[in-house]
């Protein structure tokens, strides 16, 4: 727009009437009714236009209705001219802009508040995770305490049974380290070693129930006294099953004479109907029965022990105890008097 100082006489060209909605000409006067519908803008327009203080310096923002615009305005000898920007453009960038940033906010805020509930859930992860390490601590040390009360227990039945009979006695102690060592080298899990370990130290308890006299008989035994013998597994079974074992200690003790074939006693039972843990517990008998001196006999030695197991493998005795007794003796020398095995309780 060109306004004449003098005249105050105004013209605008085709784009400054579109943009600001005034007439093409006339009284600027007039025009600037149309230019903004705010008094204090129109008489900011009509007194200060002309006085020089309304120029490019300091654009003055007008909106009318949907239309936003900013006027700039500069003399050129005596006229005025009026530049008009159409805002719209900014207005529709300023809001993106503002949308960003409440986005921003709002997205900083949901952070914060997920960073918070993150740190939350994980105080009370590690709390749960303290009282469950706790927990785990007790039970640790109630297993080390029921392991120590375990073991101090069958030192306990296995030195009663050496003081009233040290054949019996030591028979145990060595058909335990035996039968220990045949199950760490078919290496079978530690539960099932403790359980053939603990077996074998108290097996032939029930033999306390037998008449010293008979167990350290040098002769030849009756036929009675025999039968009394052979009632000892049943004893055993009848004196551990009163102890809470955590394993199957009183059957196997039960067991113990049971053959693979039915020819065992006391009950005659076969093949699988016998625990996995027996039939290595009665090679390791076997050996240690026929190796070994008693009051009625001279031990008859390792080669005959395992000439017998080696015959009867298969029929009477677990083929793969057979086997690895055999080994532990013929290739690793095994020892019955060095007893090296770590104690199955402490750890």
């Amino acid at each position: 727009m060109l306004v004449d100082i003098a005249t105050r006489r105004a013209r605008a060209n085709a784009a400054f009437r579109d943009l600001v909605g005034t007439p093409t000409e006339g009284r600027f006067d007039e025009l600037i009714t149309t230019v903004s519908g705010d008094h204090a803008q129109q008489a900011f327009l009509r007194d200060e236009i002309f006085t020089g203080t309304f120029d490019a310096r300091r654009p003055l923002d007008v909106r009318t209705g949907p239309r936003h615009y900013r006027l700039y305005a500069h003399r050129d000898g005596g006229v005025i001219v009026i530049h008009a920007r159409d805002m719209a453009e900014l207005d529709r960038v300023t809001e993106e802009l503002s949308e960003y940033a409440r986005g921003l906010t709002e997205n900083t805020v949901g952070l914060e508040m997920s960073q918070r509930e993150i740190r939350r859930q994980y105080e009370e992860l590690q709390e749960e995770l303290r009282k469950r390490m706790m927990a785990q601590d007790l039970l640790h040390q109630s297993i080390l305490n029921l392991n120590r009360i375990i073991h101090e227990m069958i030192a306990t039945i296995s030195t009663i049974s050496i003081l009233r009979d040290p054949y019996t006695g030591k028979h145990q102690q060595r058909v335990a380290h035996l039968a220990r060592s045949i199950a760490e080298e078919l290496e079978l899990p530690l539960d099932q070693i403790q359980t053939i370990y603990v077996a074998g130290m108290i097996h032939d308890v029930g033999k306390l129930s037998i008449p010293t006299e008979i167990l350290s008989k040098p002769g030849k035994i009756s036929e009675v006294e025999f039968l009394l013998i052979q009632n000892h597994p049943q004893i055993s079974y009848e004196i551990l099953k009163l102890i809470e074992f955590p394993w199957p200690v009183a059957t196997i003790a039960l067991q113990h004479h049971e053959k693979l074939d039915g020819s065992g006693y006391p009950n005659g039972i076969r093949g699988d109907e016998i625990l996995p843990e027996t039939k290595i517990i009665t090679v390791a008998d076997t050996v240690e029965a026929i190796s070994s001196h008693r009051p009625y006999r001279a031990g008859l030695g390792i080669e005959s022990a395992l000439e017998e197991i080696l015959i009867h493998r298969g029929t009477k005795y677990d083929p793969a105890a057979v086997d690895t007794c055999a080994r532990l003796f013929r290739e690793k020398n095994f020892d019955f008097e060095k007893d090296e095995t770590k104690d199955l309780f402490m750890a």
